[in-house]
């Protein structure tokens, strides 16, 4: 199941965690999705969350889209305004890896 809000899946301001929580019971629930597919900035990636929602989601797979771009941060910075740097980017995806959650 995919799941891309235009924004950030992780952000509370946009979808409560309560609500996050509950889309992966579901989606663990049901036997037709292998996995759970969202976008987030990087800011949004901790390990708090990675680590509740791969558990919520147990024998499921989280995959997290980051829209990086650009390699370069000055083109992110300042051609397409990104607001995220490279080292950002990369802390995101060891919290990832960390977790068991794979970069979509």
């Amino acid at each position: 199941m995919s799941i891309y809000n235009g924004g950030s899946f992780f952000n509370e301001e946009e979808i409560p965690l309560q609500v996050q929580e509950e889309i992966c019971r579901e989606v663990e629930r049901s036997s037709s999705i292998e996995q759970l597919i969202v976008e987030s900035r990087p800011e949004f990636v901790t390990d708090d969350r990675i680590e509740l929602l791969t558990s919520l989601l147990k024998r499921k797979k989280l995959r997290v889209a980051i829209g990086l771009e650009a390699v370069s941060d000055y083109v992110r910075e300042v051609c397409i305004n990104k607001g995220f740097s490279t080292d950002d980017y990369e802390r995101a995806v060891e919290i990832l890896k960390k977790n068991a959650a794979e970069l979509s």
